[in-house]
């Protein structure tokens, strides 16, 4: 009997709120809607998430859209998002087009 090769693994993909462009999941990162409000989401908790990608330019356009991408993907309230976007700001840093304002 042949042995079968493996195909290659699925890699899940998940779409950027700040750019669009789809990107592996594990190379973006998760806000999650929790009862507390939107948070940036290291411990992969249960319920509704939106992905953004670690790049401060994706975090600045999605700032500059006054948040309406991430609150449509959560399903909140964009005044619900701005704690998470500031998190967010903080640990990427501020964009190159928000720098040169």
């Amino acid at each position: 009997m042949d042995a079968q090769v493996p195909s290659d693994e699925h890699v899940p993909q998940r779409t950027c709120v700040g750019c669009r462009r789809q990107r592996p999941r594990t190379e973006l990162l998760r806000v999650a809607r929790t009862p507390h409000g939107a948070r940036v989401d290291d411990e992969r908790l249960e319920g509704r998430g939106a992905y953004i990608c670690p790049d401060p330019d994706c975090v600045a356009a999605a700032r500059r859209r006054g948040g309406a991408a991430l609150a449509r993907a959560l399903r909140v309230r964009t005044d619900e998002v701005a704690s998470a976007l500031d998190e967010l700001t903080r640990r990427v840093g501020r964009g190159t087009k928000e720098r040169e304002a």
